[in-house]
């Protein structure tokens, strides 16, 4: 196995108790597995990501990336971590919308506030 899923399914099932990421799945539909760890709120696992050259930018079929999945779930800490690591909050998905518009759709104030003031 791959290290880098056997940390994303390490870290999933020691922070949230999961016994089986759909790791089949996403490959079979090919969702990088940044995407997948920043749907999953996986912070630590999208910073081990980041840090061993994941783009941060990837993207899906949609438009969508890791950014805009994380905002549109409300993953603060995993939206902070894809910032940080030079993610780019002005791109634009397959419908025009931004991470920005994602997280103000949901209601998701503290991250509509950090992508505000990111600079």
């Amino acid at each position: 196995m791959n290290p880098l899923k056997h940390l994303l399914i390490h870290t999933c099932v020691a922070l949230m108790g999961c016994t089986m990421v759909p790791w089949a799945a996403a490959q079979a539909a090919a969702v990088p597995n940044l995407v997948q760890a920043a749907r999953l709120g996986q912070a630590q696992a999208v910073t081990a990501l980041l840090e061993k050259g994941a783009d941060p930018d990837a993207r899906l079929a949609n438009g969508r990336t890791a950014l805009m999945e994380a905002a549109a779930r409300g993953h603060y800490e995993t939206v902070r971590a894809l910032m940080i690591h030079g993610a780019d909050k002005l791109l634009k998905d397959g419908a025009g919308h931004t991470a920005f518009d994602l997280a103000f759709e949901k209601q998701h104030g503290d991250i509509v506030a950090l992508l505000r003031d990111a600079s």
